[in-house]
Order: C-alpha cells, then structure tokens, then sequence
C-alpha cells in the first residue's frame, strides 16, 4: 500500500488484471487522503452522465483522435467507489469521453485523482468549463448547482440563489439567515463557505448570483441551449447567449411554454437582447392574460410569428407599456426627418389599437391612398366586375404583400419576375407571401401551392420532375 497523499508512480498497476488493479482502486478510495496516477481506465467505468457538449467540438475532435496519434491529452477524473464498485467521474474531457464512446474504444488515458468527495468533483468541473468557451455558462450554471447541492446547505433545502443572496447582502439584516430558517452562526457559516467558493470557481458571488438566479427560473431543455459566443448570423441562426437567456427569464420567469416559443424566436429572428426585452413582455402579457380580451392570445402569437419586433412594440404601445418615439429635436445639421414617427389606428382581427408609422411605412400608407384613388381602373382590371380581392380591403396588410399576392394568384406570375418588379429578392418575396396570406386568412392555398410550383419548375427548367 502506498503511503498517504503521495503522487503515485506509473508502475503502480504495471502487470496486474483488472480485478487487482480494481481491489487497489478501493483501498485508494476508503483511504480517503488524496493521491493522483495516471491510468489507462475502461470507458465503461466512466459515470455515464447528462452532460453539455459541443457537438461541433465532438465532432472536430473525432476526426483528430481517430488519426494515426489518437489521444494525445488524457482526461481527468475522480475516482469513487460506489455500491462495491470503482466509478469514474470526468472532472475534465467530457468531449474526449464522447468521442471514444462514438469510436466505441474500450479504453481512455486519464489522471485519476482518488480520495475527493463529490462536491470536490464539481468544483474541480467548475474551473474545467472554460475549457470550450461555447457550453461554458450551461455547464458552470449545472456544475455549481450540483456542487452546492452536495454540500450539508444542499441538504438542508436551501438553493444556491438564496446563499448567493445572503452571502452578497452580507451586514444589511440585523438577522441574516432568518428567511432560510438559519441561526446567526448558521448564516455566517454559509457566508464563509460562499467565499471560500468565490475563489474555488474564480468569479464573483455578483456575477454567479445572476446567473444562477436565472437558471433556477428556467428548465434543463432550455439552460442546455445557452451558448457562449455573441448573437448570431442573421436570420434562422440566431443565438442563445446569456445575456439573451437571462432577459428572457427575467420577464418569463417559470415559464416553459414562453421560453420555448421565445428561444425559437431568437433563433428565427437572431433577436437582440434590447429585442428580446420587448418580445418577452408581450409574450409575457398574452399568456398570463394580462393583455387584456382585445388581443386573440393564438392570432397574436401567429401574428408574432411573423413580425415579433414590430407586433411586439405595437402592443405595448397600445397598452401604454412604453411610450410613443417623439420627434427628434436635437436639430441635426442635415434636417433629416428619417426618424420621425408618424402616429395611425391599427388593426389586429376584430381589434383596434394605436400605434406610430416610421416615414417609410408612411410611404407605403401613401401608396395605398393613390391606389385607393384609381379604384375604378382596378376594379377594371380585375374583370369590371367590381369585386376587389379581399386582401385588397384587408388593412392589416402591407402595399408589398398585396403586390406579391395580386401578382401570385390573380396574374399567376413566378416569385421571380415579381421580385424584379419590387425590386427584391426572390426570397422576401415568399416572405411577403407567407405573411401576407396569414395576415388575411385566404383560402387559396391550392392556388398558391400550384403557382409557387410552376414558378419552381420554371426556374428549374420546366417541364420536368422537380
């Protein structure tokens, strides 16, 4: 046996089967004091756990360890004996781990570090997370999480937020502890081992607050979404970053349905954090009700769907949540008047609710009014009968979808030509379609479905199988 504390040598295991190396791993662990030896250990003994990944980063290292070098950096793990048998946990090299169970390797190199308890484990985690900057906030957030929960304070059902909370207000109470059923000595005790952690994990008890106090208020499904890195790359690939998670949480609070559809808006939209304060409250209002029985909570939704900025900042102001942009009169040297808001009553379905133009919505406004003014000419070119199609009556539309709509299905036009026409791309013109034909609930999907194939087989062609 080898005495306590010290670092063990490479041989130590050199020649033995596995049922010997395993009866010294045990005798390692009820030893309780701390030794370290560098291993080649089976995978299957590595605690299979619900970790974060990248799996970009997997994916990258697959391809690096399955070259003629393999592993060139062993993992890190603790190592415990658990129902009479040795389990490893990975302190470091979860993404190394996945990799050699996508290989289906039977063996890992690794630093196995005997006599830590499990709270030692996460800590250890903790200042290994930085290690893949992408899943760092998700994997900090958990890590200390389950590092405070095996602790005698995650015993006692205390949350981490709460001792983070004590421990940072620290001298305001003339009792602290008191809310969390804790003695004065209690508290203090708590304070001390706060601060011991503030150097453990290398942060601030502020910054860990903040961030723990959000993920409490979240889910696992949508923590586990949360990437380190910046916002996104334009539209469909935006970003959960921890500034946008914990705006969200702030306004959603508990709230899987409207975390859910709100991270998918971030996705979809690649909102900003400004964005997502004003989205989240909306989303907020329609599902607790608090909006009020003028605004259908599924036509909202839908409605937000497509336009989440703009809808969004439409209700608050109709509900005198913010207020209306005034005119700027700062006097800029240009007399630009491109920021000027132009105020106008609009409608949602049945309601109707105020709201402020920009001067190219006006524009377009505009547009509508000297269309409205020849009305006979187009009654005339829609047959003389004087039936306008209804998206043509429909106020919630735009001049431009109404373009798009008229040339799609009355004119049977590609989205091409169209897109010519207006001056845009082929695909804001499907933009404009999908919006258009939701706002103003037609019935011709049909219709659209076979002009948008044509327009498709004309590009392709024609003709042929597309």
């Amino acid at each position: 046996m080898t005495e306590r504390g010290q670092l063990l040598s490479a041989e130590t295991f050199s020649g033995l089967d596995e049922d010997e190396k395993n009866r010294i791993r045990k005798e390692l662990c009820r030893d309780e004091e701390f030794h370290k030896q560098f291993e080649v250990i089976n995978v299957d003994q590595i605690a299979v756990e619900a970790s974060i990944v990248d799996d970009l980063h997997v994916e990258e290292l697959r391809h690096s360890m399955g070259k003629k070098c393999g592993q060139t950096t062993p993992i890190t793990v603790g190592a415990r004996c658990e129902k009479g048998k040795i389990v490893f946990h990975i302190t470091d090299g979860f993404h190394r781990t996945a990799v050699k169970r996508t290989l289906e390797e039977p063996t890992i190199d690794a630093v196995v570090l005997y006599g830590l308890t499990m709270e030692e484990i996460y800590d250890l985690r903790v200042l290994a997370a930085s290690s893949v900057k992408a899943v760092k906030f998700a994997r900090l957030a958990s890590w200390m999480q389950q590092s405070f929960s095996s602790s005698k304070w995650g015993d006692k059902g205390i949350k981490l937020s709460q001792a983070l909370g004590l421990a940072m207000n620290w001298g305001i109470s003339d009792s602290p502890g008191q809310r969390l059923g804790l003695s004065v000595e209690e508290a203090e005790e708590l304070k001390d081992f706060l601060k011991d952690k503030e150097t453990a994990w290398q942060g601030k008890l502020s910054s860990f607050y903040h961030d723990i106090n959000a993920v409490e208020h979240s889910f696992p499904e949508i923590v586990e979404e949360v990437r380190t890195g910046g916002g996104g790359h334009g539209r469909g690939q935006g970003m959960l970053n921890p500034s946008r998670f914990k705006m969200m949480v702030k306004f959603l609070p508990d709230n899987l349905e409207g975390q859910r559809k709100m991270v998918n808006l971030i996705r979809e939209y690649d909102l900003t954090t400004d964005k997502v304060e004003l989205v989240a409250q909306v989303l907020a209002l329609l599902l607790s009700g608090e909006a009020g029985s003028n605004f259908s909570v599924e036509e909202t939704l839908a409605a937000m769907e497509m336009d989440p900025e703009n809808i969004a900042s439409e209700i608050l102001l109709s509900l005198g949540k913010i207020e209306k942009n005034k005119e700027d009169k700062s006097g800029k040297e240009d007399g630009n008047n491109c920021d000027k808001r132009y105020p106008r009553t609009r409608r949602l379905g049945e309601n109707t609710y105020d709201s402020v133009l920009s001067r190219e919505e006006l524009e377009e406004e505009n547009e509508l009014l000297r269309q409205a003014l020849s009305e006979q000419e187009a009654k005339s070119e829609f047959g003389g009968n004087g039936n306008l199609p209804h998206w043509y009556k429909n106020s919630n539309l735009s001049w431009k979808e109404r373009k798009v709509l008229h040339g799609l299905i009355e004119e049977g036009r590609s989205l091409e030509a169209i897109a010519v026409e207006l001056g845009l791309t082929s695909n804001r013109v499907s933009q404009l379609m999908v919006s258009g034909t939701r706002k103003a609930r037609l019935l011709f999907q049909q219709r659209i479905i076979e002009v948008k194939a044509k327009a498709v087989q004309e590009e392709f062609g024609g003709g042929g199988r597309w």
